[in-house]
């Protein structure tokens, strides 16, 4: 009896280990893509929005299995614009991001969390149009986003350690460019990704 009580404590203590709960602190570290191929009526592939990023950040559980997360980090989107002797030229945005965001944990199993996440990302980085293959102009810029992050998993591999991974993304973007410091045009968008994927590496204190 003494032996059975022992080991209900200790299973009772690694799952108090491995939960959520308030006041719980993490560093992670992430990387995202998106990517892909795209055919038209004229059997012609066409290259998909293109996003790399790569963040750093700090996260905080507020209340137990609800947490508030800040990310920093530097990003690359290459788009499309025209295909020119059959090769593309690509409108390219670089920056660096500030990603304020919250998730809640709904546990799935032991360890095993379905974590949505909403957020905003804040940029600021430098636009290049390519005008043809040897002329290309340079544009500072700034944007924000709110999006939600809908398919996101997090597997709790041990106490200090876990996993996160995304599909898909939805956003709405609001990005102005700027030529001697003056709003020459703005833009605003709302896309819905299924070709992007994130991984992330939560280190538990």
């Amino acid at each position: 009896m003494k032996r059975l009580a022992i080991i209900i404590s200790l299973v009772v203590l690694s799952i108090s280990v491995y939960a959520q709960e308030r006041g719980e602190l993490y560093m992670l570290t992430s990387a995202s893509a998106s990517f892909g191929k795209s055919t038209n009526d004229s059997y012609e592939e066409i290259p998909l929005d293109t996003y790399l990023s790569i963040d750093v950040g700090i996260g905080y559980f507020l209340l137990n299995n609800f947490r508030l997360e800040l990310g920093v980090g530097f990003s690359s989107e290459k788009d499309p614009t025209q295909n020119v002797s059959s090769d593309w030229l690509y409108a390219i945005h670089r920056g660096f991001n500030v990603c304020p965001n919250l998730s809640y944990y709904f546990k799935l199993a032991e360890g095993f969390y379905y974590t949505p996440e909403v957020g905003a990302n804040f940029n600021i980085g430098t636009y290049y149009f390519q005008e043809n293959h040897y002329n290309t102009w340079e544009f500072p810029f700034r944007d924000y986003s709110l999006y939600a992050n809908l398919l996101v998993f997090e597997y709790r591999i041990g106490p200090h350690f876990a996993l996160t991974t995304q599909v898909g993304d939805l956003a709405y973007t609001h990005r102005n460019y700027y030529e001697d410091d003056d709003v020459f045009y703005s833009e605003k968008t709302v896309a819905f990704y299924l070709n992007s994927a994130r991984a992330c590496m939560h280190f538990y204190f």
